[in-house]
């Protein structure tokens, strides 16, 4: 019995598989070499660290004794090896011996590691020794923090190389991975999109800490709210412009505004890694706003133009997935560069992003096939005072879109690097925090799909998810620390996956008497305006909460109002379920 022949397309995804995982068994096999060189090069490098602290202290000591005074009489000397310490976690123990070996001052705990005795001489005669040893627990820490970051290098080099062969694939049509023309086209588009995405992406972890390094010391504002406002303005320039954005995009064809947006992109990147004070960073992240704005409507653009009714959802999943993609891999990136390189050359490595970027849509084929859609218009006066007659718009928005996007921006962009630079953490920490939240993100994603296709009510859905993004907020109270910051970030991209999907379909349902008069346009774009403000408003928000009640309460408040939403959201909304078919439309 013959076997039938495998499609292109399962072949093509066979080799992609096989690729992926030799590329994963070499990485892993060069991050297992890596960590035991790095391990066995650790400990010498802080014992010779530690001597140079040891002889730092004795340098100082003999200085006193110089004067006449004898070891034993210091005074402040214990204090002083405490400051010492605190200077240098590596220590667990610091200690000043007379010529016997006895311990006159102290400061920790002797550990049962290696330590180094730096002798003290005074008038050519042996006068004593600082004594000091290294701590097992910032060993472990430090091992630690380079394990995670080989396996975030790792991970983020297996999503370079699925998207490269995307890319390699799409490039080739003798590869069978695309079948019509428009299928070629967006898959070329979703290249320069991905890699302008992650030129953003790379920036979120340490954008807050760069921010506060700039600000000035006279400034009358709060610090906590100021830090806020460059993320804020980026936000509003991206809500406020992509509604006018579309139609000149539309005009101008697609290819060419992409074009203008990258290159915007790579001067506001560059701009803001030569800041010099806060006023010019906000302009630079103005100018960064206007061109993702460009940049995701013309990739928007490219969807519409070139597919049709039916595979319009398959057009839009290639969309989304390079901008979940890029979320993934960008923060925790961008905060292993700024925590080896600076915040300035993490802000370069992103306009070199941008600067690809802007390679790659020089390749992509000119806008030769029309929209068979009307062009698009940004919402006017008359929408929102139509559509804001209409209980069941104003509740979707106003109590799931918009606490949806609070948090999300809140929690992700603001707060989250704001509290871990309070802690001390480096930026590679807040990074892995926000890559926590995108990996739940992208796997929860189709199981809210299964779950809604199982006839799970959308309204159910999008309350319960908006309930438990706000769940791990109120952990802060009780536990401080780097743990429950990912624990509140899993938990908000659990919410967040099984919210986001029902929240449009759940929309198109409760206004399909509104589309049907006025088209999906006015819905949407009134509806995707306000989310997007909503989106403004979370570091502004959560900025005067920090400032106010302190981080722990600014993550709990935001939980608070977060979670009132969603109740009253479930309370409002009901049984109210949609069909497939209409989900996949909207």
């Amino acid at each position: 019995m013959s076997v039938a022949p495998a499609s292109p397309r399962a072949l093509q995804a066979r080799l992609m598989a096989a690729i992926l995982i030799v590329v994963m068994a070499g990485l892993l096999a060069a991050s297992w070499a890596t960590q035991r060189a790095f391990e066995s090069g650790l400990r010498p490098e802080l014992l010779r660290k530690a001597a140079v602290v040891g002889a730092s202290v004795g340098e100082l000591v003999g200085k006193t004794l110089d004067h006449g005074l004898a070891l034993r009489d210091l005074v402040g000397v214990e204090a002083y090896l405490q400051a010492v310490r605190k200077q240098h976690p590596e220590l667990a123990y610091l200690a000043l011996c007379d010529d016997s070996g006895r311990v006159l001052f102290k400061s920790g705990s002797p550990a049962a590691t290696a330590g180094i005795s730096v002798s003290l001489t005074h008038a050519a005669r042996p006068a004593g020794a600082v004594e000091a040893s290294l701590s097992a627990a910032f060993i472990r820490q430090i091992l630690f923090e380079s394990t995670l970051d080989l396996l975030v290098v790792c991970l983020v080099a297996v999503f370079f190389t699925r998207e490269l062969l995307h890319a390699i694939t799409a490039s080739d049509p003798r590869l069978g991975s695309v079948g019509t023309e428009g299928d070629a086209v967006l898959a070329r588009v979703r290249a320069p999109l991905f890699l302008f995405m992650l030129a953003e992406e790379l920036t979120r972890a340490f954008l807050p800490g760069f921010s506060r390094a700039l600000l000035p010391s006279t400034s009358t504002l709060a610090p906590d709210v100021l830090v806020g406002v460059p993320i804020v303005v980026f936000m509003l320039v991206v809500a406020l412009g992509q509604p006018v954005l579309a139609s000149w995009s539309e005009r101008v064809g697609h290819r060419r505004a992409m074009q203008w947006g990258a290159a915007l992109g790579v001067c506001g990147l560059g701009g803001a890694a030569l800041s010099g004070g806060i006023v010019d960073f906000i302009a630079w992240r103005a100018l960064c706003g206007l061109a993702y704005a460009i940049v995701f409507v013309a990739g928007q653009g490219f969807v519409i133009a070139h597919t049709d009714a039916a595979s319009r959802s398959r057009g839009f999943a290639l969309f989304v997935t390079a901008i979940m993609v890029a979320a993934v891999c960008g923060p925790p990136v961008g905060g292993i560069l700024a925590d080896h390189l600076g915040a300035r050359w993490g802000f370069g490595a992103a306009a070199s992003l941008a600067v690809a970027a802007l390679m790659v849509v020089r390749t992509l084929p000119r806008d030769a096939q029309a929209s068979i859609t009307a062009p698009s218009r940004a919402p006017v006066l008359r929408d929102f005072l139509r559509l804001f007659r209409q209980r069941s718009f104003v509740v979707i928005t106003l109590l799931a879109a918009v606490p949806a996007k609070l948090i999300l921006a809140g929690f992700c962009f603001y707060l989250v690097p704001v509290y871990l630079l309070s802690l001390g953490a480096p930026p590679s920490v807040a990074g892995r925090a926000l890559m926590v939240y995108a990996v739940v993100l992208v796997l929860m994603l189709p199981q809210a799909t299964r779950l809604a296709e199982r006839g799970v009510a959308h309204a159910h859905l999008v309350g319960v998810g908006l309930c438990i993004s706000s769940l791990g907020g109120f952990g802060l109270l009780a536990w401080g620390g780097v743990l429950p910051v990912y624990l509140a970030m899993a938990l908000l991209g659990l919410g967040q996956g099984l919210s986001i999907a029902a929240q449009s379909t759940l929309l198109s349902l409760a206004c399909s008497s509104e589309i049907e008069a006025h088209g999906s346009g006015p819905v949407f774009g009134v509806y995707r305006l306000i989310e997007r403000l909503g989106n403004a408003s979370g570091p502004l928000v959560t900025g005067v909460l920090v400032a106010l009640l302190g981080h722990a309460a600014a993550f709990a408040t935001v939980s608070a109002i977060v979670l009132i939403c969603g109740l009253c959201f479930v309370a409002l909304t009901g049984n109210t379920r949609v069909p497939v078919s209409v989900g996949a439309r909207a």
